[in-house]
């Protein structure tokens, strides 16, 4: 009785094993150069913003292969005329498991500049914030790290690799804070236009937390093909246009 179920629990992980990973399989990884590019509706209205998120360069971090990745969101129109906004973050990736080791970033608009940088040690399971605003002095804190981390960006490029459906859990990295949350991801068949094609099927993230909204192409490369979140600037939309 025992033995059975032993085998029995067996085959039950080995199951749900199996149908993660198939949903990952045929996964490509991504590659240096590439370039998406999004256009930015600001209150589901306005064309506010252009954002381009590049592959820069390969490049080893503490002995492990790294990707690191930029991105940087400029207001246009209406929208830069009354803000000025701009938003630039460089990610430092872990090749292997698409967590940073180095998340730094600028946003800028017509109130001033802030300027921040996050330095992982997860073997020591500690993360240093450095922050400053209009060139003041320089904050320094520690943060608890209890696993690998993701944020807004890394998550776009965790999730390529990681697509489990129903309830999953990460821990966030956001304003300073870590934070695990736990998102849904669901399949959709329901047909997406956008500018840069049309997609038949496509997997759905969502966290209502931190309010984000992901949406993944059903391809082996993954692609983001739209996310919705409340920023700065309020609610903004990003939809791929253009895959280089």
């Amino acid at each position: 009785m025992y033995r059975k179920g032993i085998f029995i629990l067996f085959l039950s992980v080995l199951t749900i094993l199996t149908g993660a990973i198939g949903l990952t399989e045929d996964y490509i990884q991504p590659k240096i150069g590439e370039c998406l590019e999004y256009e930015v509706i600001v209150k589901s209205m306005v064309h506010g913003a252009d954002q381009t998120i590049r592959i820069v360069e390969a490049d080893v971090y503490l002995d492990r292969p790294v990707l690191k990745i930029q991105s940087v969101m400029d207001s246009v129109g209406m929208i830069k005329s009354i803000t000025k906004y701009q938003e630039k973050e460089e990610i430092v990736l872990d090749l292997e498991g698409l967590y940073p080791w180095v998340i730094r970033r600028e946003i800028s608009d017509k109130d001033g500049l802030e300027i921040e940088e996050v330095i992982f040690d997860y073997s020591k399971g500690v993360a240093v914030r450095v922050y400053s605003e209009n060139d003041g002095p320089e904050e320094r804190t520690e943060l608890e790290v209890q696993g690998y981390v993701q944020d807004g960006l890394s998550l776009q490029f965790y999730l390529r690799k990681n697509i489990t459906l129903g309830n999953n859990e990460v821990f966030f990295y956001s304003n300073g804070k870590i934070k695990k949350i736990s998102y849904q991801i669901t399949e959709v068949l329901e047909p997406l236009k956008l500018e840069c094609g049309e997609f038949q099927e496509y997997y759905r993230v969502h966290n209502s937390e931190q309010k984000i909204t992901i949406l993944i192409s059903k391809t082996p490369e993954r692609y983001p093909l739209a996310v919705e979140k409340i920023g700065k600037i309020g609610k903004i939309e990003a939809k791929l246009e253009t895959i280089k």
